[in-house]
């Protein structure tokens, strides 16, 4: 009986064991992050680098590339003071606005084609030096009492470039001055001279200025002697953002011979040079339009007394202005009893009859005082 008892007993015991075991399970899978993730988010290890204007895209991606499509998706920055702002908000299938940040209205988006891939990047638009920052990219997995997310940070670095100017100072006893001016960058940029083989040239002097809205102008001055083929390049670059911007400048060999002219007088030097080219340009242009009209255009032809004006524009299209002597544009005689209509004049020709005035046209009678028709060209000079 006693043996009974204490099997019982046992058995109780071991049931309550048992209920404790389940309890404890149950309590750790309720409690929020006590289960292991579904998934890890992939981001870039490296600042990803922008220029202001572009756009832009920061990598996130579910591994292993499980769908995105039903999850939430939440991309936010922190402030100066670390405060969270909300950039991009999808969840439920939808891109939501509420609780975003102003400043990114209508500037981001997620490819949705993709989220089924696991791809929840955020695609920025316009980007601006204020935009640069720590995002955050965070996907969530809501379940029964049970929420699984995760999160992944990517830097967003921002700078401003500017094409560089490069002008001519002078000449000295050394050799040519020139400068170069970089407006409106950020951060810092380096800049630096080479030659057309690539060889780095010392700069005379070089300064750097920040503006109140924190852009940066560099100023360089580099004396550079004559060379094979007289070309330099002022390279000013952003190392941080892999961004470079150069210009190239050929300076003639006739510079060279103007020792000690300073810029004032190289200027005037270089425009006259620039319009003498042009006028001969341009005479040669005139003199090559009008061979091709006298080749082509009005030819004039003096015969007894009589200036007969013949258009011909690559063809003799009507002769000389004899009685019975009239042709039509194909060259074909056309008898002067015919009627007018059968002659075909040239645009811009006329047939009048004679008025007794001396117009400059080919005007002839026949014996019985008729009138042959008279052309004239209001286009003659």
């Amino acid at each position: 009986m006693l043996y009974g008892n204490s099997q019982r007993r046992n058995q109780v015991g071991l049931n309550l064991s048992a209920m404790l075991v389940l309890l404890l399970c149950l309590l750790v899978l309720l409690i929020p992050g006590g289960i292991t993730a579904e998934f890890e988010l992939i981001g870039s290890p490296d600042p990803i680098g922008a220029v202001a204007g572009d756009d832009v895209i920061l990598p996130c991606t579910l591994e292993p590339p499980i769908n995105a499509e039903f999850l939430t998706v939440v991309w936010s920055v922190c402030d100066q003071k670390c405060i969270p702002n909300l950039v991009h908000l999808y969840r439920e299938g939808r891109n939501l606005n509420a609780g975003k940040n102003p400043s990114y209205k209508d500037r981001t988006m997620l490819f949705e084609e993709e989220l089924v891939k696991g791809n929840v990047s955020l695609k920025l638009f316009g980007v601006k030096l204020e935009d640069e920052g720590s995002y955050t990219c965070r996907a969530v997995k809501t379940g029964v009492g049970v929420d699984s997310q995760e999160e992944t940070v990517i830097h967003l670095s921002v700078g401003m470039v500017s094409i560089p100017d490069v002008s001519i100072l002078g000449v000295n006893d050394t050799g040519m001055v020139l400068q170069c001016v970089a407006k409106s960058w950020y951060p810092e940029p380096e800049l630096e001279w080479r030659e057309s083989e690539g060889q780095l040239l010392h700069a005379d002097v070089t300064q750097t200025d920040k503006d109140p809205d924190g852009r940066y102008t560099v100023r360089s001055k580099v004396t550079v002697q004559k060379t094979d083929t007289n070309m330099f390049t002022c390279r000013v670059e952003l190392q941080g953002l892999n961004q470079t911007r150069e210009t190239e400048i050929h300076i003639p060999d006739q510079l060279y011979l103007l020792k000690g002219a300073s810029y004032d007088s190289i200027v005037p030097t270089i425009a006259i040079v620039a319009g003498n080219m042009a006028i001969f340009i341009g005479v040669a242009v005139f003199c090559y339009f009008q061979k091709k009209r006298t080749s082509s255009g009005i030819t004039i032809i003096k015969r007894q007394s009589t200036v007969c004006v013949v258009m011909s524009y690559g063809r003799q299209v009507i002769s000389p202005c004899l009685f019975n002597n009239v042709y039509d544009s194909k060259g074909k005689h056309v008898d002067h009893d015919e009627p007018q209509s059968s002659a075909q004049m040239l645009p811009g020709s006329q047939v009048n009859e004679d008025d007794g005035s001396d117009s400059g046209a080919c005007t002839d009678s026949d014996e019985d005082g008729d009138v042959v028709k008279k052309v004239t060209d209001s286009r003659l000079v």
